[in-house]
Order: structure tokens, then C-alpha cells, then sequence
């Protein structure tokens, strides 16, 4: 099973535009400490809640912010080498790209999880 398969598209990386109280709030709802951000399609780096909590202007755009490293997986991924790099960095959402670096969506860990129960035939609780 490839990254492809249970790509979600629901879930909206930043846009360089957004600003830093857009960004904690998806944070909030998406219970999650990291975001990709995407310029013109493409993924150019993620945003930390850290970075994020000690800027004192929520209007602040996230392109005057410093950016880590885009952390991803290309689509064709297996999903073993998924699972090892989001429990590896602790991630709960990992952007998916293409070859050309373009933003597909991302996968979810919880959906990770249960696609790995699917494939070895685990029934959940």
C-alpha cells in the first residue's frame, strides 16, 4: 500500500499569505505542533507551534516567518516507510508530494495506523 491510497486532501496546508492567528488556530483544531506551507502548489517548509507562540502579532503574514525544513514523503511511498517516518519525528500529519515537489495532501497517523491494522488483517477494538 502506497502513500497515495489513503491521501486526505481535506486537510489545507498554510498558504505563505496566511496569517500567524490562521495558523494557530489550525493548529488548535488539528491538534497537531507542525503544518506544511505551500507557495504557488509547491511545499516550501513546515511551521512549528513553537516558532508560532512567541510572535506577539497574529496578523503577522507566515512568509515573514522563518521556516523549517519541508518534511514529506513522496506519493509513491510504501506505507511501512510512512509509519517509520512519522512515529520516527512524532508527526501526526505528513505531507505528501509528487515528483515535483508539488502539495497532494497529507496522511493522517491515525489512518496510517488503521491501514496498517487492514493490512496485517487486525480487527479494531
Amino acid at each position: 500500500m502506497q502513500a497515495q491510497e489513503i491521501l486526505n486532501i481535506d486537510i489545507a496546508p498554510l498558504q505563505t499569505e496566511d496569517t500567524v492567528g490562521l495558523a494557530l488556530s489550525k493548529l488548535e483544531t488539528l491538534h497537531v505542533s507542525k503544518l506544511p506551507v505551500v507557495e504557488n502548489g509547491k511545499l516550501i517548509g513546515m511551521i512549528s507551534l513553537e516558532t508560532l507562540i512567541e510572535i506577539d502579532n497574529d496578523s503577522l503574514l507566515i512568509k515573514e516567518l522563518p521556516l523549517e525544513e519541508p518534511i514529506f514523503i513522496d506519493k509513491d511511498t510504501h506505507l511501512f516507510e510512512a509509519t517509520r517516518k512519522m512515529l520516527s519525528l512524532e508527526l501526526y500529519i505528513l505531507p505528501v508530494v509528487n515528483s515535483s515537489h508539488d502539495f497532494l495532501g497529507v496522511i493522517k497517523k491515525r489512518e496510517v495506523l488503521e491501514s496498517l491494522g487492514d493490512l496485517f488483517n487486525l480487527e479494531t477494538l
